[in-house]
């Protein structure tokens, strides 16, 4: 079972992700989407995702041992 920690971290990386995701969708169809810009957003994701990665990785198995 998820823990209320493990949901709540996952549920922050994910709203990250999707601001960042969001804000790349914006620039570029804005026209603002500066390679400098462009690597920060996609920097902001990927820590987001190697934190989720991290967090599964670390959750205790459902399988008995």
């Amino acid at each position: 079972m998820l823990t209320r920690a493990f949901v709540h971290d996952a549920n922050q990386s994910l709203h990250v992700i999707r601001l960042a995701a969001e804000a790349l969708a914006l620039e570029h169809g804005d026209g603002r989407l500066s390679a400098e810009r462009l690597q920060k957003r996609v920097a902001a994701i990927l820590t987001q995702v190697e934190h989720l990665t991290e967090l599964v990785a670390n959750q205790p198995s459902d399988k008995g041992g």
